[in-house]
């Protein structure tokens, strides 16, 4: 189960059409500084420093003082709900920083207009053209304010006396309540009913902050997906969310056997299993990934990090090498890059990195599992990681084989 450049070819037969929600934000993503901490501490009356974990939702300049000292006390990144608009528009206000598309179902339609797919993407707040494509690009939603995003970049455990610190880690601040019903708008299901793409990505649940609201948005999408799945059109389900242990598990419980393939990052496979996967030796990830599928109650579990990506399907005459494969070329490509690439510059990447040597001793260990699929990563050294999850996702469904007939 190698990549056979002979056979498929970057581009090649299986590139095509990439469908993608269902949600969106802008980022504004700026550089942890001294001056940054300070900006914080001039608007705080008190400090308390935490030692343990700080609360999710952040309600006061106080609170996120707390918040960012932890984390820059050598811990990795997290997301917090900011319930006071203004600190995120003070932010925004007196920093400047990268604005860029946010949200996993836009990245990768991005991601997929950059290599030049066509991409549909759901919308749903949206306002103003100059962060989007203008070829291959059509999204499709309602007009409005996007949602802002404010990422803190840093490395943690960095002495910020340093000066700017390097981008290993995150602190994702966002608003409450940014979406509502219903999740997935009717244009964008009329859209995807029309003209069945090979696969639809789907995310964003996590983002909904109401556990009602998205229980209600989970089953109610239930249908749609069986009608998409009966036209022809697989669903691949992203869970994009590090954090929330007990909504993946909500979202794995109530759409996992739904869907055709579940994806998830190493982080989240490691807090859901309550294991350090990124200390896991070969013989380890192949004892522990046969029974995934199962353990999950899916159908297909995809898992990608910085060393390989993998998928165990329960049938073993699905070919997924080449989509792998593609996938991390998109992810290497923009990492190295620092934006989306071309689909020149994405082959370019795949002929001059060597492939993670972990992984490739990954797949030798499983070479004979016809049920499971591994590529090698890249072995690069990445200008920044923002993204790279979803981008990887863009270039597995334009290269993912053909789940259903066309009817």
């Amino acid at each position: 189960k190698t990549f056979d450049k002979r056979h498929y070819g970057w581009g090649g037969e299986r590139m095509r059409q990439l469908a993608a929600g269902f949600t969106a934000n802008i980022d504004h993503v700026v550089h942890m500084t001294q001056a940054i901490l300070s900006f914080v501490e001039e608007r705080s009356k008190q400090f308390t420093v935490v030692t343990s974990p700080p609360p999710k939702t952040v309600a006061t300049w106080e609170q996120l003082w707390s918040v960012l000292t932890w984390h820059l006390g050598d811990v990795d990144g997290g997301e917090y709900i900011v319930t006071d608009p203004a600190i995120l528009e003070a932010f925004v206000h007196h920093f400047t920083g990268v604005r860029q598309v946010g949200g996993t179902g836009l990245q990768a339609g991005c991601a997929a207009s950059a290599a030049g797919y066509d991409a549909i993407v759901h919308l749903p707040r949206w306002r103003g053209s100059d962060l989007l494509p203008q070829k291959h690009f059509d999204g499709e939603g309602d007009c409005g304010e996007p949602p802002v995003h404010v990422i803190f970049e840093y490395q943690a455990g960095e002495r910020l006396e340093r000066g700017v610190v390097q981008q290993s880690n995150r602190v994702i601040l966002r608003g409450l309540d940014e979406f509502s019903i219903p999740l997935i708008h009717e244009p964008f299901q009329r859209r995807l009913l029309q003209e069945r793409p090979p696969w639809l990505l789907a995310s964003g649940y996590t983002s909904i902050d109401d556990a009602l609201m998205r229980k209600h948005m989970m089953t109610s999408s239930i249908p749609f997906f069986k009608r998409l799945q009966q036209l022809g059109t697989a669903i691949y389900l992203e869970l994009a969310d590090v954090l929330q242990v007990s909504v993946n598990l909500d979202i794995l419980q109530t759409l996992g056997s739904e869907v055709d393939v579940v994806g998830m990052n190493e982080e989240e496979l490691g807090r859901l299993i309550q294991q350090q996967t990124a200390n896991w030796s070969v013989q380890q990830w192949a004892k522990y990934l046969p029974s995934l599928p199962e353990q999950f109650g899916v159908q297909r579990l995809l898992v990608h990090t910085s060393r390989f990506a993998v998928i165990v399907t329960s049938d073993s005459d699905e070919e997924w090498a080449f989509a792998l494969r593609q996938g991390n070329g998109f992810a290497a490509a923009r990492a190295v890059k620092g934006s989306f690439a071309s689909r020149e510059e994405i082959e370019d990447i795949a002929n001059q990195y060597r492939e993670n040597d972990f992984g490739v001793r990954l797949r030798n260990e499983l070479i004979t599992q016809q049920n499971i699929t591994v590529a090698p990563a890249f072995q690069i050294v990445p200008k920044r990681t923002i993204g790279l999850g979803d981008t990887f996702t863009a270039g597995v469904l334009l290269g993912a084989p053909l789940l259903y007939e066309r009817s």
